[in-house]
């Protein structure tokens, strides 16, 4: 009986240590986001989540939390379910998700709107813990500054924030240079952006190295490409009338491709919805800036389009289709 006993209690109190080790594991798993906003009117912060290949969901609000007297506030969470989060004084949908919901036919415009500059934007990771200080300007744009995680968010922040400044940006359409000559000052533009951090960790597609390198990249192809079709009009469409892929076209999309690119990236979105435009393009032989949900697109899409995003981007076409029909 004593035998059977002490059983027991080895038992149980070998129960009790493994639970308390699986507690212990999951408290190390929480995510802090914490911070002092300075604002006089602000009494609630929501935290979102942003996630441009599912800009349809209204399941963007990961958590909301009263501020504090002092204006401190806190988050935490046990697992990110998009790496690209940002802050927030109102219950509004993310920027680029208005957007993409109310114009999607300029998916093809620049960013000079600054989505993620005028609140405080994180890209982080599930070992990630934040703490900023975020100064509310009432629509201009957010200083946010001592985080754990400086470094990467000020690079983040301050290209945002000088996105205009880029060579796409500054294309000449009333004198313009020869397609060859723009070409490559966009590339030597690219490069300037891009000598801000370790590209080496590009190859991970979920790393904030990759995550910067596909905006920066994909903005200045985009931005080239609507300078090309507007100054070289009528070769652009000569070509796509003929179904003669250009060199041109072929590099860019080449590019496009060949990369692994980050799932959170705006641009990542916004230049796969070209991509499948082009096709398009190529299809009915006549150049159009953008297609309307259809069956046809989706068929393009599906045939052309690779990877894990492929499935979510025609998730977002069947139910664009289903409300259009």
């Amino acid at each position: 009986m004593k035998q059977h006993l002490r059983i027991l209690l080895l038992f149980i109190l070998t129960l009790a240590i493994f639970s308390c080790k699986e507690e212990n594991s999951e408290k190390k798993k929480l995510i802090t986001i914490s911070g002092k906003l300075i604002s006089s009117e602000s009494k609630i912060v929501y935290l979102k989540m942003i996630d441009n290949f599912d800009y349809l969901t209204d399941n963007y609000i990961v958590d909301s939390t009263l501020v504090s007297s002092n204006g401190h506030f806190e988050f935490k969470i046990e697992h990110l379910p998009s790496n690209l989060l940002s802050l927030s004084t109102k219950n509004y949908q993310p920027a680029s998700y208005i957007v993409l919901r109310q114009a999607p036919d300029k998916y093809y415009y620049g960013s000079c709107a600054r989505f993620f500059a005028s609140e405080p934007t994180l890209y982080l990771s599930n070992t990630d813990s934040v703490n900023i200080e975020w100064f509310d300007n009432k629509g201009l744009d957010s200083i946010v500054h001592k985080t754990s995680i400086g470094k990467n968010q000020n690079i983040m922040r301050n290209y945002y924030s000088n996105i205009s400044d880029n060579v796409a940006g500054h294309l000449d359409r009333e004198n313009p240079l020869d397609s060859q000559i723009a070409w490559n000052n966009v590339l030597k533009d690219q490069q300037e952006d891009l000598i801000s951090f370790d590209i080496s960790g590009i190859k991970d597609a979920n790393s904030f190295e990759n995550y910067m390198y596909s905006e920066i990249v994909l903005n200045n192809l985009n931005g080239y490409l609507n300078w090309y079709e507007d100054v070289y009009f009528d070769k652009v469409n000569s070509a796509i009338e003929s179904q003669r892929k250009t060199g041109l076209y072929n590099q860019i999309f080449t590019t496009y491709i060949d990369h692994l690119w980050n799932p959170n990236s705006f641009e990542y979105y916004k230049f796969t919805e070209r991509f499948v435009n082009y096709h398009m393009n190529l299809k009915n032989k006549s150049f159009k800036a953008y297609y309307k949900p259809t069956m046809e697109k989706r068929e393009i899409a599906e045939k052309i389009l690779t990877g894990k995003n492929r499935e979510r981007y025609l998730s977002i076409l069947d139910r664009q289709i289903k409300n259009v029909l």
